[in-house]
């Protein structure tokens, strides 16, 4: 009983710690952002805006903002559905190549964890974003 609740215990603490950190772009390396930039547009990179969702495993989860269509998204990752408001979705940045999220975590890319965590802070900034605390 008490490995039982020791462990719900570390599982809480590690996700607590993540519940203060959101999306952004403060903490990502200038070179890494420049080839994230490319890898998503290599004709126009100055122009690719996105969150920072963090980095799992030394891959760079974003989420790119921009043009979108307007279509609902449903994304399964991990056994966790998750659905976007339009056509956007997370991408992970991995050897000069973004992946989404399902690729990357069928490749090993990222874990089970990493994506409970990704998710959270991404629905964290979206709920800011909507709320007007951040542009």
């Amino acid at each position: 009983m008490k490995r039982t609740v020791s462990f719900f215990v570390i599982i809480t603490l590690i996700f607590s710690m993540f519940a203060l950190v959101g999306c952004n772009n403060k903490k990502l390396d200038p070179e890494i952002d420049r080839q994230i930039r490319e890898a998503y547009s290599p004709t126009d990179p100055d122009n690719v805006k996105y969150w920072y969702c963090g980095t799992y495993r030394g891959n760079v989860a974003i989420y790119p903002l921009g043009v979108a269509g307007q279509a609902i998204t449903v994304v399964e990752v991990a056994g966790m559905e998750y659905t976007y408001s339009d056509t956007n979705q997370i991408l992970i940045f991995s050897n000069g190549e973004l992946y989404t999220m399902p690729e990357a975590y069928e490749k090993g890319l990222i874990g089970y964890f990493d994506v409970r965590i990704i998710f959270y802070k991404f629905s964290k900034l979206y709920t800011e974003w909507r709320e007007g605390l951040i542009k």
